[in-house]
């Protein structure tokens, strides 16, 4: 039974030591901000502490975050409150992002290796995909209606009018007529196709609609991005944030 005991002893200390020390890992993160160092004591003393510490580990984590969007902001960082997230701007260019409540940083800049796309371009392609989604949609709801529409000159004039879109291939249509003609759920499908182009005709002209209001910004953003990526890693560094520099 004494042998027993001491066991025990035994491994409760090397318990409480491991506790001690990622509990120390936390305390000198919460004093320097070292993200990466937070994120170990964190995991550490789960490790040894279990759901018993569970508490208290979450609101060591809280209190990190907010220290740490803090001293962003003294940075010249500022933060938009997602509803899981923060995202961390600078010069209104995305940096990062925080995951509320949690140690779960996502580079924004790091995805953004080259220059943005032109503010032009960009609005180039979402008007395309709005008009040929939306051609698209009417050219599936009148295969649907009449399958030989597909071999007609109307058919033809309307598919000319796709801006980024192959033509079919005559072969092609006439295996897709026969298709819908011949088969019942052949021509569901081309119908729920027309629906479906339709429904995403609507939600690129509602995303249109946002990059042309949000057009100063977006300009803002184009001017602002190779100073932001060659200046928001030298802010960073001191939080240590690993992969993010």
């Amino acid at each position: 039974m004494a042998n027993l005991q001491k066991g025990f002893e035994a491994a409760q200390a090397i318990l409480n030591y491991e506790l001690k020390k990622g509990t120390q890992m936390m305390e000198e993160a919460l004093d320097t901000l070292d993200f990466s160092l937070m994120k170990e004591g964190v995991h550490h003393v789960g490790l040894h502490g279990g759901r018993s510490l569970s508490h208290h580990v979450q609101d060591a984590k809280k209190q990190f975050i907010q220290k740490l969007t803090e001293a962003l902001k003294e940075d010249g960082f500022e933060v938009v409150n997602g509803d899981n997230t923060l995202t961390f701007t600078l010069n209104q260019v995305p940096v990062f992002k925080l995951v509320k409540n949690d140690l779960c940083a996502i580079d924004s800049v790091g995805e953004a290796k080259r220059p943005l796309a032109p503010f032009e371009q960009r609005l180039k392609e979402v008007e395309t995909m709005v008009h040929d989604d939306a051609i698209q949609a009417k050219l599936f709801d009148k295969i649907a209606e009449k399958p030989s529409y597909i071999l007609s000159s109307d058919y033809e004039k309307e598919e000319s009018k796709l801006m980024s879109k192959k033509k079919l291939p005559l072969q092609n249509k006439v295996f897709i007529t026969l298709l819908v003609s011949l088969h019942p759920k052949s021509k569901q499908t081309v119908k729920d196709d027309a629906v479906r182009y339709g429904r995403h005709a609507e939600a690129l002209q509602e995303t249109l609609q946002n990059l042309r209001e949000k057009e100063p910004l977006v300009r803002l953003q184009e001017e602002n991005f190779d100073f932001v990526k060659e200046e928001a890693p030298k802010l960073l560094k001191k939080y240590n944030f690993g992969v993010m520099q």
